[in-house]
């Protein structure tokens, strides 16, 4: 009975104290120097950055996925499960993962500002929108289904759960996204804060349309009337004719991995990192020595144990690869070249040269865009001009 007296007379005392004591202890305990409300431009440079992605999602999605599964590389490595057809649900994930908790939250809080006025201005908002649909057309290729409406809404509509919408949908309602977006562009914009297009609003209006021209492409199959008509607008708008415009975001070595190119975080040796795993893949070598293509010596190093340029067969591991009659060390086959994957290396996201490719397929099927054989050659070119981007020594002799 005692101790429940003191624990009464406690109680009572803070009671008081709430009901009396409380004036000013908010504001005591407030940051005056805390900003309530994320300044637009970082959180857009924080975007752009997400999206191109850190070691963690490109070395699993990117590499050990993707590019062994389309054979741009091979590896004998049990890891590396993209050309062994295993499954690994933490590394087919890692995009998804990775970019709903940081990418979705962040672009979506920072349209739903800018839609409110704040710190920003409509051409800021058009250049968030386009983000947004690069960012989810990326998410639908490699996913399918994926939550988009929905999507980033956990803080401001309480929906923790968002539905998936269907791929069909989300095509058409980027492109109208798009279309729209453009129409935002103006003065202003992010200027330095946006490391893509240092926020020239002429290159985010090029930019935009061949997105548009890669999205209306890739209806081709299933809607070639819909198809049609979003290429011809996008090829009426303007799309990229050379590598300066190209869409990507340049890297650097640091600070703290911030600003490192993600695939150069797994295979840049020359800073501290590097699986050494994978080496080019026979199906592309073969075919570029075949064509005699110049890219080749640009693209691989030369295999350690000699010889001329090789490719590793895609399926091998490190027992198998013992009865492979074409080499039986992974050293008898092209590594990637280092200078092309650097933590400095920029991340590519569109180039001219896939809009030169895509306007001569929209050539041949008729959708206009001008003579196929010239956009041919000319993606060709902007092709093979490609890797000066990367390291001005990567040059092919005209």
């Amino acid at each position: 009975m005692k101790n429940l007296k003191y624990i009464g007379f406690f109680l009572i005392a803070m009671m008081f104290c709430q009901t009396s004591c409380d004036d000013g202890f908010a504001e005591l305990n407030t940051d005056p120097t805390a900003s309530s409300e994320i300044n637009p431009k970082f959180q857009f440079t924080w975007v752009q950055l997400r999206t191109s992605g850190g070691r963690y999602e490109n070395w699993r999605g990117a590499l050990i996925y993707s590019a062994t599964m389309m054979q741009h590389l091979a590896a004998t490595c049990g890891y590396w499960n993209g050309d062994k057809y295993t499954w690994n649900g933490g590394y087919a994930s890692a995009f998804f993962d990775s970019n709903y908790n940081d990418v979705v939250r962040d672009l979506q809080d920072l349209i739903r500002k800018l839609e409110g006025g704040i710190q920003g201005d409509n051409t800021m908002l058009g250049m968030a929108r386009i983000w947004r649909v690069l960012f989810f057309h990326r998410m639908t290729d490699l996913y399918g289904d994926v939550p988009y409406t929905e999507a980033g809404k956990g803080i401001t509509e309480g929906i923790d759960f968002p539905k998936y919408d269907e791929q069909d949908f989300i095509y058409y309602d980027m492109l109208a996204e798009l279309e729209s977006a453009i129409g935002q562009l103006g003065e202003g914009g992010f200027e330095s804060a946006d490391l893509m297009f240092n926020g020239d609003t002429g290159k985010w209006r090029t930019f935009a349309y061949s997105l548009m021209l890669r999205l209306g492409m890739r209806l081709s199959e299933v809607d070639p009337s819909g198809a049609q008509a979003w290429v011809a607008k996008a090829i009426a708008g303007g799309v990229m004719t050379s590598n300066e415009d190209n869409a990507k975001i340049e890297h650097t070595n640091g600070p703290e991995g911030i600003n490192m190119n993600g695939i150069g975080e797994v295979l840049d040796k020359a800073n501290g990192f590097g699986d050494d795993c994978p080496r080019l893949s026979a199906t592309l070598v073969d075919w570029m020595l075949a064509t005699g293509d110049p890219r080749l010596d640009i693209l691989g190093e030369l295999p350690a144990n000699g010889g001329g340029h090789a490719g590793l067969p895609n399926g091998l591991d490190a027992t198998t690869i013992e009865m492979n009659p074409t080499g039986t060390s992974t050293d008898d086959f092209d590594r990637i070249n280092p200078a092309l994957v650097t933590v400095s290396t920029p991340m590519m996201f569109l180039t001219a040269a896939e809009v030169e490719f895509l306007q001569a397929e929209a050539s041949m099927r008729g959708w206009g865009g001008g003579d196929a054989a010239m956009h041919y050659e000319n993606g060709i070119r902007a092709a093979m001009q490609l890797y000066e981007s990367f390291d001005p020594t990567l040059t092919i002799d005209e």
